[in-house]
């Protein structure tokens, strides 16, 4: 059954990737938000045909729209699917245990400001409602409470109670998921070891993204910096390159699996690197310990 609303969050107002969209871009935004609570897929949207259908708009603008709103990470594009980002978790229902907080907030905040002196009459009727009414959500929020403890627990994997379709669905949700935490992945790999910070909002970054996540696990970023620094004569003087010379180098960089560094290697090079992977590595084990 589809849901009749969403939820949407105040800090909207302040956030800044929001403030610096367009009012067109803006209301498409909100637009785009509605339509995937009406889908209820875990934030997945339509087909762009009946996205466009719905908004009434060409095709041709849409598509604009929607990779604009990617570039900043409003949307999401995997698989040809496009999707909110992180729409499920932002729409998910607060646990009891929250709904508790909140509401002993709100008493605590009730309590402090009734103890200040008022000019204003003391309506006895009004007080009790509002005695009566915090009492019946006082005791909403303890049942919600035992029932989310007695609950049974789960014996086997969520996977395994679902039918194929929402197992498709929850399948794609995490491949959207991969792929936003591998654009990361790269980001970092770009800059640790090759020193450069594109801009990752056009659409030329945005296309080197998507094409080297689409590269065999063998050949990485790390691998081809060594390469480049080693065998290119640009990389040599210490230039960096740029995204359309790793596209174009990449190849000839694990050409025959990379015949590895040639025997003028720079030393301070190779210890530059070395303790670039280094530092990622501590990194990496501080997330893993994190995760536990």
């Amino acid at each position: 059954m589809n849901k009749l609303w969403i939820k949407l969050y105040h800090e909207i107002l302040n956030d800044p990737k929001m403030g610096q969209l367009s009012d067109r871009l803006f209301r498409r935004t909100i637009e785009l938000f509605l339509l995937a609570g009406e889908c209820d897929e875990g934030g997945i949207l339509p087909a762009i045909e009946d996205i466009a259908w719905r908004l009434r708009v060409d095709i041709d603008t849409l598509q604009v729209e929607l990779e604009n709103l990617q570039s900043y990470r409003i949307l999401t594009f995997v698989d040809g699917i496009w999707a909110v980002t992180k729409f499920a978790e932002r729409q998910e229902a607060s646990p009891a245990t929250k709904r508790w907080q909140e509401w002993n907030d709100r008493r605590n905040k009730q309590q402090y400001y009734s103890n200040e002196p008022t000019n204003e009459p003391t309506n006895e009727n009004q007080t009790n409602r509002l005695n009566n009414s915090n009492e019946k959500l006082s005791d909403k929020i303890r049942l919600d409470k035992i029932r989310l403890d007695s609950a049974p627990k789960a014996q086997n994997s969520p996977e395994s109670v679902l039918t194929p379709e929402q197992q498709a669905k929850q399948h794609t949700i995490q491949a959207l998921q991969k792929g936003i935490d591998k654009d990361g992945n790269v980001k970092n790999d770009v800059y640790v070891y090759l020193s450069i910070t594109p801009n990752w909002n056009t659409k030329t970054s945005r296309q080197f993204l998507e094409w080297v996540k689409e590269r065999p696990p063998s050949e990485t970023i790390h691998k081809f910096s060594l390469w480049w620094y080693e065998r290119d004569w640009r990389g040599k003087t210490g230039q960096p390159p740029t995204l359309a010379q790793i596209q174009e180098l990449w190849p000839q960089a694990f050409l025959n699996n990379g015949t590895g560094p040639p025997r003028e290697f720079n030393a301070a090079r190779r210890k530059q690197h070395e303790d670039a992977a280094e530092i990622q590595r501590q990194l990496d084990e501080l997330k893993k310990k994190g995760t536990k």
